[in-house]
């Protein structure tokens, strides 16, 4: 899980530091979960080429 968005205060030095932080590690979850996706696709998308090169093979569906 991620961490929740700073709140705004009015130290504006500390704010737009914590907002940089919380942006950089979003950014780096977001890759991660693209990623995460991307390869379970893959997975799955060997799964149905091999499903159907079995089915073309045998003759049987």
């Amino acid at each position: 899980m991620y961490s929740q968005m700073p709140m705004y205060n009015r130290n504006h030095e500390a704010y737009f530091k914590q907002m940089y932080e919380w942006h950089n590690q979003m950014s780096q979850y977001q890759e991660q979960l693209r990623k995460f996706h991307e390869d379970r696709a893959n997975q799955f998308r060997g799964m149905v080429n091999e499903k159907e090169t079995v089915t073309m093979g045998n003759g049987t569906t």
